[in-house]
């Protein structure tokens, strides 16, 4: 039980195959919006309950994408810098004149 704030906590392991149907059915139990939810990659796991889990998820664990966690990384990531504009500036004049110096046009 959680004491502050007052509720209580849940820890499950989760194929990494089956994390975003998992996080995708506690959104829409409204969990994030009265709670939290928290991921956290286990590096080392000993256990036949969680390699009978891998087996019978699908797709393959390395192949595994966890749409959450990439839009929370990217979002912390993005900033508009200087540095930023001037390089896609940089390579938008590179294109041009790419598209300019074409031999077959």
């Amino acid at each position: 039980m959680a004491r502050n704030p007052h509720g209580d906590v849940i820890l499950a392991d989760v194929a990494r195959e089956d994390a975003s149907v998992v996080i995708s059915d506690l959104k829409e139990l409204g969990v994030h919006k009265e709670g939290s939810i928290s991921l956290e990659l286990v590096d080392t796991l000993i256990s036949d309950r969680a390699e009978q889990a891998i087996e019978h998820a699908r797709g393959a664990p390395a192949d595994a994408v966890v749409w959450e966690e990439v839009e929370a990384r990217t979002s912390e990531n993005v900033e508009l810098s200087g540095v930023y504009v001037a390089f896609m500036l940089l390579a938008g004049l590179l294109a041009a004149v790419g598209i300019y110096q074409d031999p077959r046009s």
